[in-house]
């Protein structure tokens, strides 16, 4: 199920974590890349990407069809499905549900709203998704003079479940050998979270050079406005748990591209984040691993991680000190550990 609001990049699909009411997180770019073909309706084949696979549909796209039908997902319940029509034309779909608290965000499904013409091809939307204290709506939306009727055949629900996920990071597992890059394997609490990755810097960081120390990690971007409204407080907390043997890890998920790693070093020093950045953008393939491979569907993404290499807790900056407070009760520091 979707993570929460924040400005989502028209390509791909929102990861929003519903058990964090303030917080908000961007979904990542998806890199273009070949469907599946996972279903021939009429004379049209529709190809899903890896993983994902039919909620609702696909069905005829038609005011009459769509109107105020709902489905059914496991986890989450019933999802209201309702467009919203002026002048004749579609101008959004609306998906409307309960909110959901989920442990991992690896176990919320993820899914939207999704046109499609006779050929099979989808139709270009955006998305977005906001809260209230007791529900999430989420929307599909299209320009106003857009008649989307005009041009779709089909219309459906996709969504990317627990077990699709683990069928999209098995399936691009391999590009992790091409590229000597080992990211964390759909990371879940109460599991290993392991990786050999290079830094920004040049260095190389593995999970075994982490261990006797409690790590936050910090997925982030220069272009996720959420992931900097949160830099100053995230400085707070280190600063806090400092002489604890308490140690802050940076994912940089920039978009590859030739200035990226400018546009990361400028966030860094900007905000004074003088702590070791992993180098999660130096291709689209490693780009691709962090999304798929390690499940990171949305930024910010915080993962803390105990002195024994287990994953601990996936959870918000406003939940953060707490969860620390309570770890170094349990794992307190040891004197050969303490420091960052």
């Amino acid at each position: 199920m979707p993570r929460v609001t924040g400005c989502l990049m028209i390509s791909c699909l929102a990861a929003m974590a519903l058990q964090a009411p303030a917080a908000a997180r961007d979904s990542l770019p998806a890199p273009d890349e070949p469907g599946v073909s996972e279903q021939k309706t009429g004379e049209a084949e529709i190809n899903l990407p890896p993983g994902y696979r039919w909620g609702l549909g696909p069905i005829r796209a038609s005011v009459e069809t769509m109107e105020k039908t709902s489905f059914t997902l496991d986890g989450i319940g019933e999802v209201l499905v309702e467009p919203v029509v002026e002048e004749g034309m579609i101008q959004e779909v609306r998906l409307t549900f309960q909110r959901v608290e989920f442990e991992s965000v690896s176990k919320e499904p993820i899914f939207a709203a999704r046109f499609f013409d006779a050929s099979g091809e989808k139709i270009f939307g955006r998305d977005s998704w906001r809260q209230t204290p007791d529900t999430v709506i989420g929307k599909q939306y299209f320009d106003k003079d857009d008649d989307v009727l005009s041009r779709a055949e089909w219309f459906g629900i996709i969504v990317l479940d627990y077990e699709g996920r683990l069928e999209r990071a098995r399936a691009y597992k391999n590009m992790v050998e091409a590229e000597n890059y080992r990211v964390p394997f759909m990371p879940l609490v109460g599991g290993q979270f392991e990786f050999d990755v290079p830094t920004i810097d040049g260095d190389r960081m593995t999970h075994e050079d982490l261990l006797g120390k409690i790590v936050v990690f910090d997925a982030w971007a220069s272009w996720c406005g959420p992931c900097i409204v949160k830099m100053p407080e995230m400085r707070r907390i280190r600063e806090r748990f400092a002489g604890d043997g308490v140690k802050f890890v940076g994912i940089t998920l920039e978009m590859p591209a030739d200035d990226a790693m400018d546009k990361a070093r400028q966030v860094i020093e900007t905000h004074k984040l003088d702590w070791p950045h992993l180098h999660g953008f130096s291709s689209a393939e490693t780009f691709r691993l962090w999304r798929y491979v390690a499940g990171i569907d949305g930024i910010p993404r915080l993962f803390v991680v105990d002195r024994t290499g287990v994953l601990r807790a996936d959870l918000e900056v406003h939940q953060l000190a707490d969860r620390l407070q309570l770890l170094l009760e349990e794992q307190p520091p040891l004197a050969s550990a303490a420091g960052d």
